[in-house]
């Protein structure tokens, strides 16, 4: 390799990797809302209907 095709290879993997970071970091950020925003709200799954019992 040439020190052109390893600094486009750098480039390239810079470019490749800047949105796998905003993918992470966006997780990371709704992570932390539903840990804040789940236990003061009703439980997950209910819906407010009635049970339906077991056959």
């Amino acid at each position: 390799m040439t020190d052109t095709d390893d600094a486009a290879r750098q480039t390239m993997i810079r470019r490749g990797f800047a949105p796998e970071y905003a993918t992470l970091g966006w997780n990371v950020i709704g992570v932390a809302v539903l840990t804040v925003i789940l236990p003061s709200g009703p439980p997950p799954g209910s819906t407010g209907g009635e049970r339906q019992q077991p056959c």
